[in-house]
């Protein structure tokens, strides 16, 4: 049988290259998305074999939907796909479960060979990535106390994520399948946890960890950074 491959992307170009590019293999592409929030949806319908997914997007970043699809179902394996390519966008796709990262700068000559590999059961890390990023990665993973810190919940990065969006209250709660309630108290505890009350704060904090994507004039934040 063919693998089934799920696309997540928010930009409808980038969308059409990754089908191109895998019409050319045996791996057969039965559904896409265009966020994280969307993604959650139709796996559940299509039941891919592997999920390739952008990883900044709006309402469900791609880092958290790899930890939420791979809680729905485990056999699902999800290889993530960006220009974002440091250490610390490696180490949070490793820790939510991905088996593979391949970096935009590195498309398409890898992104087939990594989706056939990780469907054989394997890892892949794109050559961009395979040396310093993923050393870097790798020894976070085994020593967490020295890697970056994230006070957050994963609920409470879900809300973040929202809030920072300019949802509202309710239209938060609404996308999330929660009560007002619930969400008016993880906004309570991010604000205690970080210590923020100033929006910039919040919204900084938020891209800094790749919860959130910048607007234009914040991607000088992260570009030379993680």
């Amino acid at each position: 049988m063919r693998t089934r491959i799920l696309i997540v992307e928010d930009e409808a170009d980038m969308r059409r290259a990754f089908h191109l590019l895998l019409s050319r293999t045996e791996l057969e592409v039965v559904g896409e998305a265009a966020d994280g929030r969307e993604a959650l949806r139709v796996a559940a319908e299509v039941r891919p074999d592997v999920v390739v997914t952008d990883l900044w997007m709006a309402r469900l970043n791609g880092w958290d939907a790899i930890r939420l699809l791979r809680e729905a179902r485990p056999e699902t394996r999800a290889v993530a796909v960006s220009a974002l390519d440091g250490a610390f966008a490696v180490y949070r796709a490793l820790e939510a479960g991905a088996a593979g990262f391949v970096s935009k700068y590195s498309m398409p000559t890898e992104l087939a060979a990594g989706l056939e590999a990780v469907a054989r059961g394997g890892s892949f890390f794109c050559s961009r990535i395979g040396g310093e990023p993923l050393r870097q990665a790798h020894a976070w993973q085994q020593d967490p106390a020295s890697a970056p810190k994230d006070p957050l919940t994963l609920p409470e990065r879900l809300v973040l994520q929202l809030w920072v969006e300019d949802y509202s209250v309710g239209d938060s709660a609404k996308n999330l399948g929660k009560s007002v309630k619930t969400v008016e108290s993880h906004r309570a505890h991010i604000m205690r946890k970080l210590g923020m009350r100033d929006r910039r704060e919040l919204w900084r904090y938020a891209v800094e960890r790749h919860i959130a994507r910048p607007r234009d004039l914040e991607w000088e934040i992260v570009m030379g950074g993680w």
